[in-house]
């Protein structure tokens, strides 16, 4: 199974916030997509997950287009951390959305996390402090079964130990090779541990698609010494 994003273009207020990208994700890895805020990372996600209709280009996944056949977007998870209709449900009732909308929602593995968490059904979104609601989005994600998850900048402003509970459980969802996970960031050094690949965005396209396991092998350590305290140009 692959996900393709082939020519993919859209538009928003007469700015073009995706031109043409094309790039294929198969199943085993963490893809880190990388650009300055403004570049169109949500766009990307919201538009291969049909919340923004493209102007150009389609969304497949294992050969199947996603605008013509509904019923693939089960593959795909994206929970859009700025438009979130939830505030005001329970755990318990979020649930019962995604049971519905994904039918492979795996009940025990949702549950299983929650507990490890200490969260329980009753508690409602609107209650959750940022770290946590990070957290819980993660959780609701690999619930879904979905083989590919996209997940906007969810490292962004948590603590150290969120952090090392979210990667944690991303690690193992990979780890099987069942499923890729897709991350927005706008720090590529908070990804550079965990992510295999780099997809640089910069003006709607994708300028560099990096392997970072053979970027590792061939990468040298150079140390310069200065006479003074003047770069000289060459370096510059």
């Amino acid at each position: 199974m692959s996900l393709m994003i082939n020519q993919l273009s859209k538009q928003i207020d007469h700015h073009q916030m995706l031109d043409e990208i094309s790039f294929e994700i198969g199943l085993g890895q963490i893809v880190g997509v990388v650009g300055r805020n403004g570049v169109g990372k949500t766009t990307l996600f919201r538009t291969i997950n049909g919340q923004y209709l493209s102007d150009q280009g389609t969304v497949t996944v294992d050969g199947q287009n996603v605008a013509t056949q509904p019923a693939s977007r089960t593959q795909l998870c994206f929970i859009d951390p700025l438009t979130n209709f939830f505030k005001g449900a329970t755990i318990r009732q979020i649930q019962w959305y995604y049971q519905a909308a994904y039918p492979a929602f795996d009940n025990a593995k949702f549950e299983q996390l929650l507990d490890r968490y200490q969260l329980t059904s009753k508690q409602k979104l609107r209650h959750f402090s940022k770290g946590t609601f990070g957290l819980f989005t993660i959780i609701l994600s690999v619930a879904t079964q979905a083989p590919y998850l996209f997940l906007d900048e969810p490292l962004d402003g948590l603590d150290v130990l969120i952090r090392k509970n979210i990667l944690g459980i991303l690690i193992d969802e990979v780890a099987t090779g069942e499923r890729s996970i897709v991350i927005a960031s706008h720090n590529l050094v908070e990804l550079e541990g965990v992510i295999d690949r780099a997809l640089m965005l910069k003006h709607g396209q994708i300028v560099n698609d990096y392997q970072l396991e053979s970027m590792r092998h061939n990468a040298r350590k150079v140390q310069l010494v200065y006479r003074d305290k003047q770069i000289p140009a060459v370096i510059k």
